[in-house]
Parts: C-alpha cells; sequence; structure tokens
C-alpha cells in the first residue's frame, strides 16, 4: 500500500501499490462528488423529498435545498423546466424529476447513483 493526496480536500489516502498516478483518489463519497452542483427542490410536507434528501446526506452528498416557492418555480420556468410534483433534483444543469428518481414510493437507487457517478 502507498498513500496518496485526496483531490478534492488533501487528506491522505491509503491505494494499492499497482494504482496509476492518472486515476484520481478521494477520501470519501463527499469528496468524490463534491465539486458537482447538486440542488433538489422540494415542497412542505412531500414524502419523497425528505426520501431523496435523507438519502442524498446519508451518502455524503453535498447539495443545495431550494423550497418550490413562486421564486424557485420562476428560476426553473427561466431554465425552461416545468415541474407538476416535487422532488426535482438538478446536477450540473440537468434536471431529474419525481418520475426520473422514484418507482412509486421507492427510490431507484441505481438509477440515481447512475446520474450522479455519470
Amino acid at each position: 500500500m502507498k498513500t496518496r493526496e485526496c483531490d478534492y480536500c488533501g487528506r491522505d489516502v491509503e491505494v494499492r501499490d499497482n494504482l496509476s498516478d492518472n486515476i484520481a483518489v478521494f477520501c470519501s463519497t463527499k469528496c468524490r462528488y463534491a465539486k458537482k452542483k447538486l440542488v433538489v427542490y422540494t415542497s412542505e410536507g412531500c414524502f419523497k423529498c425528505s426520501m431523496l434528501t435523507s438519502w442524498l446526506r446519508v451518502r455524503e452528498f453535498a447539495f443545495e435545498e431550494k423550497t418550490l416557492d413562486t421564486e424557485a418555480t420562476a428560476d426553473l420556468i427561466m431554465k425552461n423546466v416545468v415541474v407538476m410534483s416535487a422532488p426535482v433534483l438538478e446536477v450540473e444543469g440537468t434536471f431529474y424529476t419525481e418520475d426520473q428518481l422514484f418507482d412509486g414510493t421507492k427510490i431507484l437507487a441505481d438509477q440515481l447513483l447512475e446520474i450522479l457517478e455519470g
């Protein structure tokens, strides 16, 4: 094993001796995805909104939460995004709606990870 610095925060990370120096190294999931801008648009009392934000927090994804009030809705309309229900996830300017994130009341974890890692 050898030690390299996390490419985001600089903490020491143990890696395999044969790991190429061209491969990025991160000390945590939080650092790995910290560079991606995530915004979760939520509404008050929304069960799926709570599920999504909890799922992201448990996996240490940094995100901004915006309530779908008049101002946030106007911002989305200016970006040509029309939302009929929450939550909405914005990843680097791409928007994902409730039907892309959930199957009924079940979060589509594999698909969500693919969105976040892609």
